[in-house]
């Protein structure tokens, strides 16, 4: 058996567990378990009834295969909380419409006021939750408003605002959302909305009006919000980012420009529009470690290759052996595992330099001074002689 088929019978295992479950539940509740057996109900259909039954309502009024479980779930609930539904029952509602006019009539609202059909659940929910509040609803109560629209301008009522400045039918809820905000902040981005910006837009602006940023010039350049999040950010920090700009960077590949100034290094290495933003990230984090990264600022190189040949500078290894465009990142990641796992062997004098050292110490002098294999043979000799001279 494949795992495929195992798994697919282990669901039908536990499925069938679950229902006889909800049988032999409802067998000692003393439920008709014949007439549920023929009727042919699911397990959550019999869960449903199964609840009914223990909180004591009439679940002949649900019992029946055409109903969904979740919409015998809210007629169960409904009787449950005594509430009366049947004006509502026969006018096709969804089950997601019939829970929000349940819950209405719950907290005693006047669900007239969306008990509609044209109103989708979630525009119901909106309308009942500014009720809930003692909300003007007739603000927003709109089948032109999506659902998003009404939750903003619920919001701002909520937050005692004069909401009549965006709610507006053309405005969609990402503008509606920074209108508000900004009115709430007491921040004017009137003038901005005029022009059209996107709500994306609009936030950067307000943002940067409220730290008392201008990006205003940015923003009629045509930059976009991710772009401008990073401009913002950079004003803010007091860091010279203009130099290094283009329309053309994606808001990430400013970002490592902005890092890169904020941590003080020559962003003009990777800020040159041949990189994208994971071969900055890899050239700046070099260049705050302080390597070479000139063995791998390369734009033909991916940041994969990059991050081994980093790495491996990191660890002291001689990656440029492997630095090379042929090798995928793979396989340097392997070359640079093996070269660390193998120290280079310390370097030995030769004989001709252990002479010059042995003819020091049968001459009575200091050797320290040049016992030391990065002396060649020939510089030993010379510092010798020096000090056999008293030099």
């Amino acid at each position: 058996m494949d795992q495929g088929t195992e798994n697919q019978f282990e669901d039908l295992l536990i499925e069938k567990l679950s229902h006889d479950n909800e049988l032999a539940r409802l067998r000692e509740l003393n439920a008709d378990i014949e007439f549920y057996e023929r009727q042919g109900f699911t397990t959550p259909q019999l869960t449903e009834i199964r609840k009914g039954l223990e909180s004591g309502v009439d679940v002949s009024q649900y019992a029946d295969p055409k109903y969904q479980w979740f919409e015998m779930e809210e007629i169960r609930l409904s009787m449950e909380q005594g509430i009366t539904i049947s004006e509502y029952a026969d006018k096709e509602y969804d089950w997601m419409q019939f829970a929000e006019i349940r819950k209405g009539l719950k907290e005693g609202l006047n669900v007239g006021l969306y008990a509609d059909k044209k109103y989708f659940a979630l525009q119901m929910q909106e309308i009942r939750l500014g009720l809930e509040k003692n909300l003007d609803v007739s603000l927003y109560a709109s089948q032109e408003l999506d659902w998003f629209q009404m939750k903003e301008i619920r919001l701002g009522l909520e937050e005692h605002l004069d909401v009549s400045w965006y709610a507006k039918q053309e405005y969609d809820h990402l503008v509606m959302r920074e209108f508000r905000k900004a009115l709430r902040d007491q921040i004017d981005i009137e003038p901005y909305v005029k022009k059209g910006y996107e709500g994306a837009v609009l936030r950067e602006i307000r943002k940067a009006l409220q730290s008392g940023v201008n990006i205003d010039g940015y923003v009629e350049a045509g930059y976009d919000a991710e772009q401008l999040q990073e401009i913002r950010y950079a004003e803010r920090e007091g860091l010279k980012l203009t130099p290094y700009l283009s329309p053309e960077y994606f808001g990430t590949q400013i970002r490592e420009i902005r890092l890169g100034l904020q941590a003080g290094i020559d962003v003009s290495i990777y800020a040159t529009g041949e990189f994208n933003w994971f071969q900055m990230r890899e050239i700046r984090l070099g260049l705050e470690d302080y390597l070479d990264v000139s063995i791998y600022a390369r734009p033909l190189l991916e940041w994969r290759q990059m991050q081994e040949i980093r790495l491996g500078l990191q660890e002291g290894l001689d990656a440029a052996s492997y630095a090379k465009i042929a090798y995928t990142a793979e396989q340097m990641k392997e070359i640079r595992l093996k070269m660390a796992e193998t120290p280079e062997p310390e370097a030995e004098f030769t004989e001709e330099q252990k002479n010059w050292i042995i003819k020091g110490l049968e001459a009575g002098i200091d050797v320290s001074s040049y016992a030391d294999v990065q002396y060649s043979a020939a510089e030993m000799e010379k510092i010798y002689r020096s000090l056999c001279n008293g030099i």
